[in-house]
């Protein structure tokens, strides 16, 4: 394993390689009928407000604070209906 081949080295994420668009494409295959989430959002709230949610979750995803239910999905991969 890496980190254990590396100790002495920081681990590193994926996060360089999502924007806004991987992002947004990650939403796209959540599924739409999954229950809330901690906070009680559900996915049709979160989608209305896109774009705004998409950029805060990026700063907190980048901030080391976020991996949300979009993130996971995005990294999964998706089949989701275009």
């Amino acid at each position: 394993m890496a980190a254990q081949k590396y100790r002495q080295k920081p681990l590193t994420a994926l996060a360089h390689h999502m924007d806004l668009n991987w992002m947004s494409e990650a939403y796209r295959c959540v599924r739409k009928d999954a229950t809330p989430g901690v906070d009680g959002q559900t996915v049709s709230e979160y989608g209305e407000s896109l774009v705004e949610n998409l950029r805060i979750d990026w700063s907190l995803l980048f901030q080391g604070v976020l991996i949300g239910a979009s993130v996971l999905a995005g990294l999964r991969g998706c089949k989701a209906e275009k």
